[in-house]
């Protein structure tokens, strides 16, 4: 198999990733069964299914589809996808998509922390002002 070269902005997509799969989809997989994994899926990642309604949370692409499939038997099963649009939503509105709102504050932290030990000041001093997470 041979890669092409890499975009230009690669390193903040890989970080981009690397912070959704720790504080949205992660944490959307411990809420079930207190278990962190990740598996790959077409196109991108996701949590494996979990949960009475088996929720899958995967990122596609510049999306994140949140798949349940409902029901006592194959017969009577209703599946429902949710697609979000990463760029553009916050924090706090992807959160919410999976149903995770307790881990919005240790999230926006763990970003700010980030911009801040990457010399990024005045990102990280706009994601401590109050109301941000909104």
């Amino acid at each position: 198999m041979n890669f092409g070269p890499l975009p230009d902005d690669w390193p903040d997509q890989r970080d981009t990733l690397h912070f959704l799969a720790a504080h949205v989809l992660g944490q959307a997989r411990q809420r079930h069964d207190g278990m962190f994994d990740l598996v790959p899926s077409p196109g991108g990642f996701a949590t494996p299914s979990v949960g009475p309604d088996r929720e899958r949370v995967r990122l596609v692409g510049g999306s994140m589809l949140v798949e349940r499939v409902a029901g006592e038997t194959l017969r009577d099963a209703t599946a429902t996808t949710t697609v979000a649009q990463i760029a553009g939503s916050s924090l706090a509105e992807l959160c919410q998509q999976v149903g995770e709102t307790r881990q919005l504050f240790p999230g926006l932290f763990g970003l700010r922390m980030f911009h801040q030990i990457g010399g990024e000041f005045l990102v990280a001093r706009e994601l401590g002002e109050p109301g941000r997470a909104e």
